[in-house]
């Protein structure tokens, strides 16, 4: 089967239509990846409470020092205990306070 030679009129209609047809294919593209990204958002974004668990708390300064530390204490439940720049750590264990010195 012979295809006739195609004229410069027809090469500019068909180019014409594949330009519009990616700027198409392009933006729907980004809409889609806009969506899918706040949809994803949305799901980390919600109303409902999220729970964080781990057996204690260490807070530490920009030197590695620890200034705050928060922890289950078998005879006495929580322990919510504060280093100062001494280190010495001052704290409530239980439902009484106490200070401590670290030697």
């Amino acid at each position: 089967m012979v295809h006739p030679q195609p004229t410069p009129e027809s090469l500019h209609g068909r180019i014409h239509r594949l330009e519009r047809s990616n700027r198409l294919l392009g933006a729907g593209t980004l809409a889609v990846l806009l969506l899918g990204g706040v949809a994803v958002s949305m799901g980390y974004i919600s109303d409902e409470p999220k729970a964080f668990e781990a057996s204690g708390l260490v807070l530490r300064d920009a030197h590695g020092r620890v200034y705050a530390r928060f922890e289950h204490v078998e005879e006495q439940g929580g322990a919510l205990t504060f280093q100062d720049g001494h280190g010495a750590s001052h704290g409530i264990r239980g439902q009484r306070t106490v200070a401590t010195a670290e030697t």
